[in-house]
């Protein structure tokens, strides 16, 4: 059977001056002056009111406030780093918006509460011997769980807006992965009017020419170009002006390659990865149409042996020497941009298979982008807006990806296969919402047997072998998300019938828009989630 889909920052940051004000775009009496003291506050506020004392007192909300009173149970709080790659400010100004919340948490916290250095926070990590720098870390609420160190994790949101940039900060529970606090959105303004500021924005085609010099200069043994593409942030949505840009970049390349190579023809292709280089973190590495799958894998569908441990990964055997030359001369192309007002910031880079790396940020007038570049589709007044991407978060730990890496872009026609990892054995439950705003359950189905236990540390491909439906990409274009749930125990009789009991049918947008607060109600519930945006385009 075959199921339509189950039915049928960084950019320019060096360039980036910020000036921070301090009253917000939509201020009203009410504002604190300082929008940190305010974040503060509304974090404290939250957390206090849901602090958990120990583990033993976890459904006890009186024994919790009595201990909590008594100075018996601190409660730890840590503010996590931005990501600098995925920043339409300088890291540094991201890193003193998180100074300055520190601050004022100190400030403003309860006796029993103790707020965690960033130099701490490093040691912390460094000890579970799982990460060598801030940078490393997929799911830091998974990371963290594995101490008690820390019991509340605070992680900053940055959006594009009009004229500037919204923050705001949300508080996760690190034993549950539970949402316990989230702050307004508050706005901070982009000076972009002094003359320096004017004359780094550049237009589109100078801008592609500048990217093309500054990759072609490095002398890369470049033979074959596969294009992951420019991801729109926040939405992770690849466009038409993702195309047009990497299209015309690819151009560019081959061209003042070919300007001191004699019959030089550079090939560009899709990109497509294998389970083990989508786990890499950052940009993905090209494994290319002939990589040899890694053989440590598994059938969801499928109960484990029961002398297994369904903890362990099964044995890998000797997998094939990859080529050193494919590796040398096959870069991929790949970055991010953020949509302003007045100019469009871009952060990309091409990376071989052995690591090497050219990276190039700039900003373009928007301007000059063709109004057709940068359009949105049509809104479908039935269908409601997709939702923004969610990180990976939670204490189990869950990553997606597909054979065209994490967020891709397929084309008409195409098949997807889902490879989805957990740090710890766990019951799965995912959801589709298709471009024309078609929502419903995938996994589990009606047409598979086993249950949804998922195990630790190995892929989980969806479809499986023993599931007899497929992710064909048919019309309409657009963009579609994959939603995830990886609980401790099975929840589908504690979740509304329709997110619980039904399968491969259509649920309401409400339902789909409220899939975190449904499986975030069921009490006790250790869970994480991740969602991934999908862009069906050809």
């Amino acid at each position: 059977m075959t199921q339509r889909r189950g039915l049928t920052g960084r950019a320019a940051a060096a360039a980036v001056v910020l000036s921070l004000i301090a009253g917000l775009g939509a201020a009203g009496a009410e504002d604190a002056p300082d929008p940190f003291e305010a974040f503060a506050g509304e974090l404290i506020e939250t957390i206090d009111a849901n602090a958990v004392a120990v583990d033993m007192m976890r459904d006890n909300r009186l024994v919790q406030g009595w201990l909590l009173g008594a100075g018996v149970g601190d409660v730890t709080v840590a503010v996590w780093p931005f990501k600098a790659e995925a920043l339409p400010v300088p890291p540094s100004t991201a890193a003193a918006w998180n100074e300055k919340l520190i601050a004022a948490l100190v400030r403003k916290k309860p006796g029993y509460m103790r707020i965690v250095t960033r130099r701490h926070l490093k040691k912390l990590l460094l000890e579970t011997q799982a990460i060598q720098a801030f940078e490393e870390v997929v799911n830091p609420t998974e990371t963290l769980a594995r101490n008690a160190a820390v019991n509340f994790l605070i992680i900053g949101e940055v959006r594009p807006v009009a004229d500037g940039i919204e923050l705001a900060y949300k508080g996760v529970n690190i034993h549950d992965g539970t949402f316990m606090a989230s702050t307004r959105h508050r706005r901070f303004a982009v000076d972009v009017g002094g003359a320096e500021e004017r004359a780094r924005t550049l237009p589109l085609s100078t801008a592609i020419a500048q990217a093309a010099k500054a990759i072609t200069s490095r002398n890369l043994d470049i033979e074959t170009l596969e294009i992951y593409g420019l991801r729109e942030e926040p939405t992770k949505a690849v466009t038409a002006f993702s195309d047009y840009f990497a299209s015309v970049l690819a151009t560019e390349i081959e061209r003042r390659i070919a300007a001191s190579l004699v019959d030089f023809k550079l090939k560009v292709r899709d990109a497509v990865f294998t389970p083990a280089s989508v786990r890499a973190r950052g940009i993905p590495i090209t494994a290319g149409p002939d990589a040899v799958e890694p053989p440590a894998e598994a059938d969801p569908t499928a109960a484990p042996p029961a002398e297994a441990d369904p903890t362990a990964a099964p044995p890998a055997g000797p997998a094939p020497e990859a080529d050193p030359r494919t590796a040398q001369v096959t870069y991929t192309l790949s970055g991010i941009y953020w949509l302003f007002e007045k100019f469009v910031d871009v952060n990309l880079a091409v990376q071989n298979g052995l690591g090497e790396r050219v990276s190039w940020t700039g900003r373009v007038d928007r301007s000059s982008i063709p109004k057709s570049l940068l359009a949105p589709p049509a809104p479908d007044p039935v269908v409601a807006p997709a939702p923004v991407p969610i990180e990976d978060v939670g204490p189990i730990g869950l990553e997606l990806s597909t054979q065209k890496g994490r967020d891709p872009r397929f084309r008409l026609g195409e098949t997807m296969q889902l490879w989805i990892e957990v740090k710890r054995d766990a019951h799965l439950n995912c959801y589709y919402r298709q471009a024309d705003g078609t929502a419903f359950r995938f996994f589990p189905n009606r047409y598979m047997t086993g249950g949804n236990k998922v195990l630790a540390n190995r892929v989980n491909r969806l479809p499986g072998p023993r599931m007899p439906f497929k992710f064909t990409m048919s019309p309409p274009e657009g963009i579609e998300t994959v939603h995830c749930f990886a609980t401790d125990r099975p929840v589908a009789d504690k979740l509304p019938p329709s997110l619980g009991a039904r399968d491969l049918e259509p649920i309401s947008a409400a339902d789909f828009a409220g899939l975190s607060e449904a499986f975030r109600a069921v009490p006790g519930l250790r869970i994480s989630e991740a969602s991934m945006t999908v862009t069906v385009r050809n």
